[in-house]
């Protein structure tokens, strides 16, 4: 039969009708392994179903939708307007879907669910695919090599079995024929036929067998189905002529049936077999084995006992799997013809298989989710749901019903299946997704069940405006800003969910996006497209709108006020002090809490940006001095001592409270402590070289004015000057010692020379170098005497000084001074050169004014300070009374070999524009003093 005379059968369907509104059946016969596309029938053709409303009149698109499990891939498909059946690229295997043994009379089948909407016009069409065999197998051996033992004495016509050939087609194109193919005039070759229906091969002997001439005969034998075209194979048949053994066994029931539960343990005996042999000794030996038919799954289920033909369970049973088993045991005693005996083993059936539940989803499920809107209707069809249980009887008897109160419930269609229909209206704000389950229950005992789990999300409408979650909003921004500058981000929340939450905000009408501002449709984000200017423009104020993306669109707005506000861009301007050279007299009888200076500026901006604050950074470590934050007022914080003489730099910062940031301005405001100013100019003059020091440093440390540095370099120079005077002292003693004993000696010579023969003349000369030897004794304490240039000497040259020594000091101990660098004093400077004159009558350091005296660690050079303090010696320098015109107190002797005067200094001395002096330190002063 072709595929015409399949679909002229199709016109022959069997329509089942249980309620024609909704379900109805179809059979369609095809065969097997057809190709892709081919038509299989015609759903509203078949069933002459009309595209007409009855109730209404109304004529619609109808559709046809094939129920399918997630996951599947069908084996036909239907076209959804026309209805038509089509066959896939997925071949349709008759022996895949109903596998195990076939019989012309088995049929095989399978089913699809169709169902018609919208929902007005539904139906579920139930189709039943019946499957013919094509003929796609060919037959086979059970093994390639078939090894048959026959006994030398057998008879001719003896027949021998055969392995049967097996072929998983059915009817014609199952197995047909055989064929013995060099069957060497000894064999040929006979079929028998089983009430079953089955063809069984015998191999017959046609002459007699003579093993000690031929014992093994190799030939071939060839096995043919029925089909078109006509498939076949072959096996090597391999007859071994034995020793005789003429008496086979023979059982006592050739056909044996049991029944055994399912749930039988493993080795429970199913049946014992028993065949006898009329032979004795080893040819009564009989062995039991299971026959070539049994399959392999079988013979695992099974053990067969070859001694004692016990069968027993070997593996666990399932008669849901397999019910019936059917077992072909052989009894042999070795010979050739072993005896046949046939097994039938019914499995019966125990509740051990819980209910299954087919899903299968009319509306098409997303990731295991169905979607459906809040708007369909009630009865909306969302899955058809298939129970069974592979149970039997009551075991199998399955009911369904859904776990939970939701707005879904399960109409009958068919005993075993159910549509799932909406039972209520959906709201998706009261609930936006259903989890329930789908339980099936048989009725064995106990009762076992199964669930299925149904995911249901509602799709919102667009029902909802966006909220702002602040819809006014105020800022402030700083004027003169950068382009693209962060101003605030907008935020609404839509309840509606998907698209109709998808929200997108806008400028409003009443905005300028593209001139002033930028706004990010998706962030809200807001931005400035220019620098804003207060004085143009002092506020903006616009609406945004929040746009769902729903069908039609919902809006909201905000209001939005953007306020500019002026910028802290101007420095304080300094009024007081006029400049940064200026100073102020800061007398020692100045009590705490007056005002010695004053600072003073303005700002150019307003409000908090122009309120100033004055602070002391620098200068100010011993605390003399305080400024007030507001004012600018500098006061003293206590009374001035006689340490605190001198030039002091304060460095004062002047800040604005500006915003967003603080201007400032430094200024150096320099005070003078002392009781008169002096030689000003000399100020000046230190005011300029502060101007080198760092801000961030004082001009003095440990309380010393801007000359400490000079000051310390001078006093290392005495100390070094004093080591070399205390050494050149001490080689003048050396060496004065041994001038003495030398001279003691000559003495005493002379005065043995004398004793013999004695002169007046040498006495009178011994006298006089007594005398002369007192002279450098008083010389070892000299002190400095300086001299000074008459004011009136034209030549303005400067004093230089240097040492005379005694005679006896002059040729071992003699030392070169060089000159030192000049210091350049003012015409207004004191006159200090005569204060250094010594009252003492003792010997000076002379002063020259041809030789400077050069740089040595022996000798300090001093420029003169400005204010009365300079560096001698540990001897005390003369004293002038209270009323002297010099004004020069006592000095003290101090570790560093230097003092500080007490007096001040007179103004109206004069001292020369280049002025070196030079000091050293007495042999006998104490250390001290020193």
């Amino acid at each position: 039969m072709d595929l015409t005379d399949f679909y002229l059968l199709a016109a022959l369907v069997a329509c089942f009708w249980m309620d024609p509104s909704i379900a109805q059946e179809l059979i369609y016969p095809i065969r097997e392994e057809l190709q892709e596309n081919v038509l299989i029938g015609n759903i509203p053709k078949d069933l002459n179903v009309s595209h007409t409303n009855a109730a209404t009149g109304a004529s619609a698109n109808l559709v046809y939708r094939l129920v399918s499990k997630a996951g599947d891939n069908p084996l036909l498909r239907v076209q959804s307007s026309t209805g038509e059946i089509f066959t896939t690229s997925n071949r349709i295997d008759r022996e895949r879907l109903c596998p195990g043994p076939s019989f012309e009379e088995n049929e095989c089948s399978f089913e699809i669910e169709v169902v018609i909407l919208p929902n007005d016009y539904f139906r579920l069409i139930k189709i039943k695919i019946v499957v013919k065999d094509t003929n796609d197998n060919a037959p086979m051996f059970p093994s390639p090599v078939i090894n048959i033992s026959i006994p030398e004495n057998t008879l001719i016509n003896s027949r021998f079995a055969i392995p049967s050939a097996t072929d998983p087609d059915t009817g014609p194109n199952s197995v047909h024929k055989y064929q013995l193919v060099n069957g060497q005039s000894a064999f040929g070759l006979d079929i028998v036929e089983t009430p079953e229906g089955e063809k069984w091969p015998q191999l017959i002997v046609q002459q007699n067998l003579d093993r000690e001439q031929k014992d093994t005969y190799v030939m071939k034998i060839k096995v043919e189905d029925g089909g078109m075209p006509q498939k076949s194979s072959t096996a090597i048949l391999q007859v071994t002529v034995t020793d005789v053994n003429d008496n086979k066994p023979v059982f006592r029931e050739n056909q044996i049936e049991v029944h055994i539960p399912e749930n039988s343990p493993i080795g429970t005996s199913v049946v014992q077999l028993q065949a006898t042999d009329a032979d004795v000794g080893a040819n009564a030996e009989i062995k039991y084995m299971f026959g070539t038919q049994v399959s392999p799954a079988t013979k695992r289920l099974f053990a067969l006992n070859g001694t004692t033909g016990l069968i027993t369970v070997q593996r666990p049973l399932d008669r849901e799997e397999t019910a019936i088993h059917k077992l072909s045991v052989l009894a042999s005693d070795g010979s050739s013809s072993p005896a046949r005996a046939t097994v039938t083993i019914n499995v019966t059936d125990v509740n051990d298989n819980p209910p299954n539940i087919d899903l299968r989803y009319i509306i098409s499920p997303i990731n295991g989710t169905v979607f459906l809107s809040e708007k369909d209707p009630i009865n909306t069809k969302i899955a058809l749901i298939t129970v069974s249980d592979k149970d039997t009887d009551v075991n199998g008897k399955v009911i369904c019903f859904i776990e939970k109160d939701v707005p879904f419930h399960l109409k009958a269609v068919y005993d075993n299946q159910y549509l799932l229909e909406t039972s209520a209206l959906l709201d998706f704000e009261g609930t936006k997704e259903y989890n329930f389950k789908i339980i099936a229950s048989d009725s064995g005992k106990p009762s076992l069940n199964q669930t299925a789990l149904v995911r249901v999300r509602l799709e919102d409408e667009n029902d909802n405006s966006p909220i702002f979650s602040h819809p006014v909003i105020e800022l402030a921004v700083v004027e003169n800003n950068k382009r693209d500058l962060f101003l605030t981000t907008l935020s609404a929340t839509d309840e509606d969910s998907g698209k109709n939450a998808e929200i997108v905000y806008q400028l409003g009408p009443n905005a300028s996006d593209n001139e002033n501002f930028i706004l990010d449709p998706y962030s809200g984000v807001i931005k400035s497209n220019v620098s804003f200017d207060r004085e143009q423009q002092s506020s903006y104020t616009f609406d945004v709108r929040a746009v769902d993306s729903g069908r039609p669109p919902c809006s909201s707005a905000a209001k939005v006020t953007i306020n500019v506000i002026d910028v802290n861009d101007n420095t304080p301007i300094v009024i007081y002090p006029p400049s940064n050279t200026s100073f102020k007299l800061v007398p020692l009888s100045s009590i705490p809490g007056s005002v010695v200076a004053e600072v003073f500026a303005v700002d150019g901006d307003t409000g908090m940006n122009a309120e100033l604050k004055y602070t002391i950074v620098s200068g100010n470590t011993k605390g003399l001095f305080r400024i007030d934050p507001v004012t600018g007022n500098i006061t003293l914080e206590e009374k001035p001592a006689i340490s605190d003489i001198g030039l002091h730099r304060l460095v004062v910062n002047i800040s604005d409270l500006g915003y967003p940031k603080s201007l400032h301005t430094l200024v150096l405001v320099f005070l003078y402590v002392n009781d008169t100013v002096g030689n000003a100019t000399f100020i000046y003059d230190l005011i300029r070289r502060t101007m080198e020091t760092p801000l961030d440093r004082n001009i003095g440390e440990s309380g010393e004015t801007y000359q400490s540095g000079d000051y310390l370099t001078i006093m290392i120079a005495i100390v070094a000057g004093a080591m070399v005077v205390i050494v050149v002292i001490f080689v003048t003693v050396l060496v004065r010692c041994r001038h003495t004993s030398r001279f003691k000696a000559a003495q005493r010579k002379k005065q043995g020379a004398e004793w013999m023969s004695p002169n007046q003349e040498n006495k009178q000369n011994k006298k006089k170098k007594r005398k002369k030897r007192k002279s450098p004794k008083s010389s070892l304490l000299n002190f400095v005497t300086i001299e000074e240039n008459k004011p009136d000497d034209p030549a303005h040259e400067p004093i230089n000084g240097n040492i005379s020594l005694p005679a006896e000091l002059e040729e071992p101990g003699h030392f070169d001074w060089n000159a030192a660098p000049t210091t350049t004093f003012k015409p207004s400077s004191p006159d200090l050169a005569r204060h250094y004159k010594s009252a003492s009558p003792q010997s000076a350091f002379h002063l020259k004014a041809d030789t400077p005296v050069s740089v040595k660690k022996h000798h300090m050079i001093q420029e003169l300070p400005l204010d009365n303090t300079f560096v001698g010696g540990c001897d005390t320098l003369s004293k002038r009374s209270s009323t002297s015109s010099d004004h020069f107190s006592a000095s003290e002797c101090s570790s560093q070999g230097g003092f500080k005067t007490k007096g001040s200094v007179h103004p109206s001395r004069q001292v020369k524009d280049n002025f070196y002096w030079s000091i050293s330190t007495a042999y006998n002063c104490p250390v001290q003093q020193c």
